[in-house]
């Protein structure tokens, strides 16, 4: 069964991609996000590429804010924290919690949101490739993007407009990508990828 038709949405501006399973079965795990959503990216025909995950509401405030009052710099990158929904809760309205203060840097933080124009996810090659476990992904994106653009955390402005469903998060023998700290992730290439091949490029 396809998703699209699990959800049953029809919208000409959205489009699903699908990738054969002898492309994923390539990679040493059961689902590499990085290469997903680089490979969504590379597609892209829109200025700017959002990414959030797929259990995470988008609030009325960032629809405004990017759709009618599109505030959007093509010269920077955005960030916002997301707010955690109490368990049982399935609506953006519903009782909540902040996941991570204000102070924190973003790239501490789990993601709300994680919005970049097309042309600097392209030139920098967009997720480093090897990162095909869980989590941390976008702290190495986050330092790399910064050696060119500012980054804008949106969580103040937006009062945390990203609601996290309530879900179990226990997976057994869960492998997570290596958490770099600071002086690592300052010392990153701009560039992660082969420009040749980044996005599946070689495959689809």
């Amino acid at each position: 069964m396809k998703i699209q038709d699990e959800i049953g949405l029809s919208d000409p501006r959205v489009e699903f991609q699908y990738i054969d399973k002898k492309v994923t079965g390539i990679f040493k795990t059961p689902f590499s996000e990085v290469h997903s959503l680089n490979y969504a990216a590379r597609l892209s025909q829109a200025e700017f590429i959002g990414r959030l995950d797929q259990d995470t509401m988008i609030g009325k405030r960032f629809l405004t804010w990017f759709f009618e009052k599109d505030l959007c710099n093509p010269k920077c990158f955005y960030f916002s924290k997301r707010t955690d929904l109490k368990p049982g809760v399935l609506s953006f309205q519903g009782d909540s919690t902040p996941n991570a203060p204000l102070s924190f840097e973003p790239w501490k933080c789990a993601v709300g949101i994680f919005l970049v124009p097309k042309f600097f996810w392209h030139q920098s090659t967009g997720y480093d490739e090897r990162n095909i476990y869980f989590n941390h992904m976008e702290h190495e994106f986050i330092f790399r993007l910064k050696k060119k653009i500012d980054l804008v955390d949106l969580s103040a402005a937006l009062n945390y407009d990203f609601y996290h469903l309530n879900h179990n998060r226990e997976v057994e023998n869960r492998i997570y990508n290596e958490r770099l700290g600071e002086k690592q992730l300052t010392a990153l290439k701009y560039v992660a990828n082969d420009p040749r091949t980044w996005g599946l490029a070689s495959f689809v």
